[in-house]
């Protein structure tokens, strides 16, 4: 079984929506959640990258046992009671083995720029 906390901030027309999904099994649990409001969803982006766990609106996550993982993003939509449901909760295989796509192993990496000193040109 998976616990899910919520909260919610509005500020300026938008909702920030937080929350923290548990795993209280003993075993990795392969985990989706959705926005349960009346709106769009707006993933979480750093930099050029949107987050790779947020697919069609749905965000997906292996969480190992005994462990938790926050999530978090913000919608138009005017906050009621739940802001977040769990669409599936299924066992995982082994999480250790899996292999990452393309687009978490960008998002893992930090941006990179050339020094100053690189770009400077000697006339």
């Amino acid at each position: 079984m998976v616990e899910v906390t919520a909260s919610t901030e509005r500020q300026d027309d938008v909702t920030f929506v937080w929350a923290t999904v548990r795993n209280t099994r003993r075993t990795p649990q392969r985990v989706a959640i959705e926005n349960a409001l009346d709106g769009a969803t707006w993933p979480p982006v750093t930099g050029r990258m949107r987050d790779p766990r947020w697919q069609n609106g749905t965000w997906v996550e292996t969480i190992e046992p005994g462990r938790c993982c926050g999530v978090g993003f913000s919608t138009p939509a005017v906050p009621d009671a739940d802001p977040v449901r769990v669409v599936s909760t299924e066992r995982a295989e082994d999480s250790s083995s899996e292999t990452e796509n393309a687009e978490a192993v960008l998002a893992s990496l930090d941006e990179w720029a050339p020094p100053s000193a690189v770009l400077r040109r000697d006339r």
